[in-house]
């Protein structure tokens, strides 16, 4: 079965169309359909639809993901990403999942957006934008960690709290990511291009924020 045989519409044509991702033990499904994005349950029952003319963009979703531990949603219109964040619904009846999604923040890049990845229970996110790294940190972990300010720079909304993220660490690359993938606890992540025959493996420094390539002592290599 085709993945936009389960919704209404065909999914957008990019690598990121969909992602699953779990709310108190509770499976759901992201779908990017035109400007919109469609939640359905574990079973394709069909929770929400967040239309993108709520956001007043008339651009296609360019990429989702879902967070496995919060249920945050990061949805990308072009280079905006919109956190979308769960919430009890008012327990009427006939719901079949006890979650709304809602819009928290909105942070605006100086470049397209071409993915983006949770990590640490929704409190970083890692963006993929053309030849850039960047790692957002919820000021509530910064908080937890340090007490530094939040830089300026980066613009938020639809937030009751200034500058909820913050940008720790960035990184330009000599080519464009196309794959990435963190480890279980977040301490390590892979980068790959779409031609690379290599993969890079990143690691965070003890005690800091900066994440720094294995590249140099190990390579693996595929032929």
């Amino acid at each position: 079965m085709s993945a936009h045989q389960v919704v209404i519409g065909a999914l957008n044509p990019h690598e990121n169309c969909y992602s699953i991702g779990s709310v108190d033990g509770l499976n759901f499904i992201a779908c990017a359909v035109g400007s919109d994005v469609v939640i359905l349950a574990s079973d394709f029952q069909r929770i929400q639809v967040i239309p993108g003319s709520a956001y007043k963009r008339e651009e296609i979703v360019s990429s989702i993901n879902c967070c496995a531990d919060s249920g945050k949603v990061s949805v990308c219109y072009g280079s905006t990403i919109r956190i979308l964040e769960p919430t009890l619904s008012d327990g009427k009846s006939g719901n079949i999942f006890s979650y709304r999604w809602v819009e928290s923040q909105s942070i605006e890049l100086d470049a397209i957006v071409d993915s983006v990845q949770w990590v640490l229970d929704g409190l970083r996110l890692l963006v993929l934008a053309d030849c850039d790294l960047l790692l957002y940190q919820h000021k509530m972990l910064s908080t937890a960690v340090n007490d530094k300010p939040s830089p300026s720079g980066v613009k938020f909304v639809l937030s009751d709290e200034d500058s909820a993220w913050e940008i720790v660490w960035r990184t330009k690359l000599s080519s464009k990511v196309k794959y990435v993938k963190f480890s279980p606890d977040g301490s390590l992540f892979a980068t790959c291009g779409e031609k690379d025959r290599f993969v890079k493996i990143w690691y965070q420094e003890r005690g800091k924020d900066n994440f720094v390539s294995l590249l140099d002592k190990y390579k693996i290599i595929f032929c």
